[in-house]
């Protein structure tokens, strides 16, 4: 996970590898095809290959899942990495949160395929020997106690600082650049590579806003790596939504066409006020404009299923009028085929009344 100590790891990584005194590559390729592209390139070497990357390619993640190689990766609190993220690579929030998003799904993958080694940020930055230790064991090398000193020594902030800021100093050899960031070869840190290694900065840095679809969309991470409970959520959750006109923060993810934020906000609200029936509607509508048709028509059934029928009569011209809303504002901006494909499922909704 971009943010998340993921260059220390590649550092105790590489000084791991050195100390065997056995042969490697390591090293920053780029993302995707370029990672599978090396791997090919160089697995008929007898040198050890380490690479980092956050985006592996399909052939790197075959791979993984088939312990053919060993992956680790780190985490942190996915609100803190928005912050991080924010200050440091100089994009909107939106798209922080939606590479977080990303980022966070292929955690899930991993967990699911291979056998990667999972290291917290909280964790390296309280106690990094002992993580290091690990690093190596799941690594399969066995080092004395000086050795892991040593290398808890060489990638510690405060050396990982002065790296950082001599970048500028060291010759064109030593260094690459991306974007506008220039990288130093061997350990991969960069200028300004490290702000703040504080936990909880996004109750600071965040609005009210920004932490609403935050939490929305991340509960799933948030509660699974423990950064919240089903208690403490809950109680976030309601005060955000208590102080946010979050119904409008949704519609405007709406109208961008940012359906699975919307939807996120949709399923919180769902949460904290299961009876109001119209969250029901637009959750629907968020699923079917994401082509998930079988999910939006059970989202509105079931919201009916508890209803009287005097109460579904009522309810169902409510969800017609959301329907038809949006079918007509897609017609305004010439997008006939959604528009053809809501009013399709007007017409399953209510076949006699709506032709």
């Amino acid at each position: 996970m971009p943010r998340s100590a993921s260059t220390w790891s590649f550092n105790v990584c590489r000084l791991i590898l050195k100390a065997t005194s056995k042969p490697y590559t390591s090293g920053y390729v780029g993302e995707g095809q370029a990672v599978d592209d090396y791997i090919q390139a160089t697995s008929s070497s007898n040198k050890d290959i380490l690479l980092k990357t956050h985006t592996p390619g399909n052939f790197a993640l075959r791979m993984i899942q088939s312990q053919r190689a060993k992956n680790i990766y780190t985490y942190r609190d996915p609100r803190d990495v928005l912050c991080s993220r924010l200050s440091f690579e100089q994009i909107t929030y939106d798209l922080a949160l939606t590479g977080t998003f990303g980022n966070l799904t292929m955690l899930d993958w991993y967990q699911q395929n291979g056998d990667t080694l999972f290291i917290g940020f909280d964790q390296i930055t309280s106690n990094p020997i002992t993580e290091i230790r690990k690093i190596a064991n799941y690594l399969e090398v066995d080092l004395n106690e000086s050795t892991y000193e040593n290398i808890c020594e060489e990638t510690s902030l405060e050396n990982n600082l002065k790296i950082a800021k001599s970048i500028k100093k060291i010759t064109s050899e030593q260094v690459f650049q991306a974007g506008s960031h220039t990288i130093d070869r061997t350990t991969l840190l960069h200028t300004n590579h490290i702000a703040q290694a504080k936990t909880g900065r996004w109750q600071e840095e965040l609005s009210p806003e920004q932490q609403l679809i935050a939490h929305s969309l991340l509960k799933p991470w948030l509660l699974k790596l423990n950064y919240e409970n089903e208690s403490t959520f809950e109680q976030l959750l309601t005060t955000l939504m208590n102080t946010t006109d979050w119904q409008q923060q949704a519609h405007q993810y709406l109208l961008k066409e940012d359906y699975l934020k919307a939807a996120a906000l949709y399923e919180r609200g769902i949460e904290i006020e299961p009876d109001i029936k119209s969250y029901y509607w637009y959750l629907g509508l968020l699923l079917l404009l994401q082509g998930q048709e079988e999910e939006a028509q059970a989202t509105w059934l079931l919201s009916m299923a508890d209803g009287e029928p005097e109460e579904v009569e009522l309810w169902i011209p409510e969800l017609i009028e959301i329907l038809q809303t949006e079918a007509q504002r897609r017609e305004e901006l010439s997008d006939a085929q959604t528009a053809w494909i809501i009013r399709q499922h007007i017409r399953e909704i209510a076949p006699t009344e709506y032709q």
